[in-house]
């Protein structure tokens, strides 16, 4: 494969999996497909333009699309093209599979995707058993791409579904109070879900626990309240990634108990951010914040 900049290197993990690093395959193209946003204004009665309800924060983006353009090379038969050719086409029947990209500085990162389109020549002449041209289009409903420090990928199955190895919190189990603060970094150049998990250690109770995002004005961006209070050995999990609550391992209804300041939950903006915790707390409890650094 050539030395270029970002490059596909695999779809799919485990048994349904393509690798683009073999030696017969050579990546051209890759335009960027995740950088169409979305800004959230309104007309207003009597004045010109429109009401930007985003605000200073940037504007969401759409669904993406990631295309990659590549070379097939043959041993000159036309078994081996047709049968490297078959291999490509059959990836459109595996469904929504991580697409997993390669920075040029050795950075991986993965997103979500299906694949939409397989385009590939196939000409009359001999030329065609040395050499295909391949399109691929791929749709990709989170439009980000993520990585984290120390995260890696390999193909011996499905360890937790998705063979990725796990690693620790970048903010883990810290004992937080009323009025105290945590940081946390995101690597990325796009704004990052957070998950948040609350653990209540023995004999503490904590009611209507709350974590607030400022911007650079001071003003109040994001806002996440658990309206409930909890006991001792108490868990709640609230993943502003896929707009999930869990209470001790049961899963509620996204906003039974919750209550945001916009529908993004928490979102970390690119570089490091404080963390405003507050709440009524009879003794500190345990934050753990979390996020995947996330790239357009």
């Amino acid at each position: 494969m050539a030395t270029m900049g970002d490059l596909i290197t695999r779809f799919g993990i485990g048994a349904f999996s393509y690798d683009f690093t073999q030696s017969f395959i050579r990546q051209i193209e890759m335009p960027v497909g995740h950088g169409d946003l979305m800004p959230n204004n309104i007309r207003l009665a009597g004045l010109h333009g429109g009401y930007n309800l985003d605000g200073i924060d940037g504007a969401r983006s759409s669904v993406g699309v990631t295309q990659a353009f590549f070379q097939i090379e043959g041993d000159g038969t036309l078994a081996d093209i047709s049968a490297k050719s078959h291999a490509i086409l059959g990836m459109q029947a595996w469904g929504e599979k991580r697409l997993i990209k390669q920075l040029a500085d050795g950075t991986e990162l993965w997103t979500w995707a299906t694949i939409n389109n397989i385009r590939m020549s196939d000409r009359s002449d001999n030329l065609s058993y040395l050499v295909r041209d391949c399109q691929i289009t791929w749709s990709t409903p989170k439009a980000r791409w993520y990585s984290k420090a120390d995260l890696s990928f390999f193909d011996d199955g499905w360890t937790l579904d998705d063979g990725l190895t796990l690693t620790g919190p970048k903010v883990d189990a810290e004992l937080v109070g009323n009025g105290d603060t945590v940081e946390i970094t995101n690597n990325g150049n796009a704004y990052a879900g957070a998950y948040i998990r609350w653990d209540i250690p023995t004999g503490v109770t904590v009611t209507n626990p709350r974590i607030v995002r400022r911007n650079e004005a001071g003003q109040i961006v994001d806002q996440v309240t658990y309206t409930d209070t909890l006991v001792a050995n108490d868990v709640v999990e609230i993943d502003a990634r896929e707009h999930s609550t869990i209470y001790n391992m049961t899963v509620l209804p996204s906003y039974s108990k919750l209550s945001v300041a916009s529908g993004a939950w928490l979102q970390l903006p690119p570089g490091t951010t404080t963390l405003e915790i507050s709440g009524t707390f009879s003794a500190d409890a345990e934050l753990t914040v979390d996020c995947w650094d996330t790239y357009f």
